[in-house]
């Protein structure tokens, strides 16, 4: 009785780390290029929603020397090798990406170079992945220069951070930057009810917040 007063939570079948927060790019894909590395135990996924963050993804995975696959379309098995896969968010939508995902003998984990400006288009992404048979793993990247962190006062916090000492290679991790990510993408949502699409999160926010 009275069900119909709560919200229905949808059942999360990944396991999402806490985000790790740098001040610039270029120290947050190094990482990201070696935490790949390491990965041994799972098969890693590196996602972008912006086609100028994947091209990013790929020098920085290229300057690094790593091996790795960039996917545009996911027809049959995915490769049975230790290749990092490079892919856009758009495929997770793909009923044939979700197939050879399940096929994958091992967990896999997600690393998400960036978050997307809306919540309730990278909510629609996420939930894809509760498709998958294994343990999925789920990690978010970011940089306080960029676009999402500048529109809620990064100064600021690029300034909190050198008055604490923080190096700009080292990376913060808390759960309250994290809510302050989901609270700014649903103030975004609310802002943007009919949103414009775009190549890279600077031109989104040009086309879909600045010009109101």
């Amino acid at each position: 009785m009275f069900s119909f007063l709560f919200k229905k939570k949808t059942k999360v079948s990944y396991t999402r780390y806490p985000d790790k927060t740098w001040e610039k790019k270029i120290h947050k894909y190094t990482a990201l290029c070696e935490l790949v590395k390491q990965e041994t135990s799972s098969y890693p996924i590196v996602v972008t929603f912006f086609s100028k963050t994947r091209q990013e993804v790929k020098n920085a995975l290229e300057n690094a020397g790593l091996e790795f696959k960039h996917l545009e379309s996911i027809h049959g098995n995915l490769p049975n090798d230790k290749s990092i896969l490079l892919i856009s968010a758009e495929l997770l939508m793909q009923t044939n990406t979700i197939k050879a995902f399940s096929s994958i003998p091992k967990n896999i984990s997600f690393h998400f170079a960036e978050h997307y400006p809306k919540s309730s288009v990278e909510e629609n992404y996420l939930s894809q992945l509760n498709q998958l048979p294994g343990k999925s793993t789920v990690h978010f990247y970011n940089a306080i220069e960029e676009p999402f962190f500048l529109h809620f006062g990064g100064e600021r916090i690029i300034d909190l951070l050198t008055r604490l000492g923080v190096k700009e290679q080292e990376f913060i991790s808390h759960k309250m930057i994290d809510n302050s990510i989901q609270n700014g993408q649903k103030k975004i949502d609310k802002k943007v009810q009919t949103e414009i699409k775009a190549t890279s999160a600077e031109d989104w926010f040009s086309k879909n917040i600045y010009p109101f």
